[in-house]
């Protein structure tokens, strides 16, 4: 494995900014994002690198270990070079073959040479919010805030298919969908970036909505193993 320590790379810090963006805000990362960075340069044989992206969540210890795995596993089958974490000022072996840790954004993806699904072991979508299950509920109604880039055609699809609810990118507009679905019954609010049975909540009342909506907006520091 030319040197490559999977226990180093499995106690690797978390990006810097590990912090979820809020989709509420149309001004948000998630909504558009733009980088300049200098794809890998290669020469030989492949590499298959780890890549922690720029709108990556945080990862616990737990989820290191099983990217590093499976970063391992890729190399084995295709008879190449782990190199461990990706550092854009280095030189690669070949074609440079990409484990990132979340889906990653166009714009990332092609600063890195990505050009092809056999690029990367994963997946790549060109808006912050197509990568979130905010695409799986309609808006409010038509004139709702939304991103750049926003289509219903998906979630009409799957509406049969997924519980009631809806998707927004204000505040107002979360207290809209709020009231509406509370009519109904307690209601569950999602962060669309949160895994698991984590950033979720389930409220009762429109005091108790104003109280998420309040927090969700508060700056919070990442989370710890």
């Amino acid at each position: 494995m030319d040197g490559y320590d999977r226990n180093k790379l499995r106690c690797l810090p978390t990006p810097a900014d590990c912090s979820r963006p809020s989709l509420l805000s149309t001004n948000t990362s998630l909504v558009k994002s733009r980088t300049l960075c200098a794809a890998p340069r290669a020469i030989s044989n492949g590499t298959v690198v780890v890549y922690f992206s720029r709108l990556g969540g945080h990862m616990y210890t737990h989820e290191k270990v099983t990217l590093s795995v499976v970063a391992e596993a890729i190399a084995r089958i295709k008879g190449a070079r782990l190199a461990g974490l990706y550092d854009g000022a280095k030189t690669y072996s070949g074609n440079v073959f990409f484990v990132p840790d979340d889906t990653l954004v166009m714009d990332e993806a092609s600063c890195l040479g990505i050009r092809r699904p056999t690029d990367l072991f994963g997946a790549v979508v060109p808006y912050p919010f197509a990568k979130t299950k905010a695409i799986t509920h309609q808006l409010i109604d038509p004139n709702a805030d939304r991103p750049e880039g926003w289509s219903s055609a998906y979630a009409e699809m799957v509406q049969d298919v997924v519980l009631p609810g809806y998707t927004t990118f204000s505040v107002d507009d979360a207290r809209t969908a709020a009231a509406r679905l509370l009519s109904s019954g307690p209601i569950r609010i999602k962060e669309p970036l949160a895994a698991g049975g984590a950033g979720h909540t389930v409220v009762t009342t429109i005091d108790e909505v104003e109280s998420f909506l309040e927090a969700l907006q508060r700056p919070r520091s990442p989370p710890t193993d």
